[in-house]
C-alpha cells in the first residue's frame, strides 16, 4: 500500500460514505487504500469495520513509543492517547 500522508481536520458525513468510495475507486485508489482513508474520516466507518479501533490505534502508539523511546506510556498517557483518538474520529464526523 503505498502511503500519501496524514488525514486531517476532514471528515465525511455517513450519507456521502458511497460517493466517496466511488469517486476513490475511480480515481485508482484500492480497497485497502479506500478503507484506510475511510477510517480515518468516518466515526461509524471505522466502529464497522473495526469494532476496536480505538483500541487497535493505541495499540499501534504503544508499539511506536516503546520502540522509539524503550520505555512503556504510564496508565495516564495511555487514556489520554485514547481520548485523542475518540476525540480527533468524532471531529471528522
Amino acid at each position: 500500500m503505498q502511503k500519501f500522508g496524514k488525514i486531517e481536520k476532514m471528515g465525511i458525513p455517513d450519507d456521502d460514505i458511497a460517493g466517496w468510495m466511488e469517486s476513490l475507486r475511480e480515481g485508482g485508489f484500492s480497497n485497502e487504500e479506500i478503507d484506510s482513508i475511510l477510517e480515518k474520516t468516518n466515526l461509524n466507518y471505522s466502529k464497522a469495520r473495526h469494532p476496536n479501533f480505538i483500541e487497535d490505534e493505541l495499540e499501534k502508539i504503544k508499539t511506536e513509543f516503546l520502540k522509539d523511546h524503550g520505555k512503556e506510556l504510564t496508565p495516564e498517557e495511555i487514556e489520554y492517547f485514547r481520548k485523542g483518538i475518540k476525540s480527533r474520529l468524532e471531529d471528522n464526523e
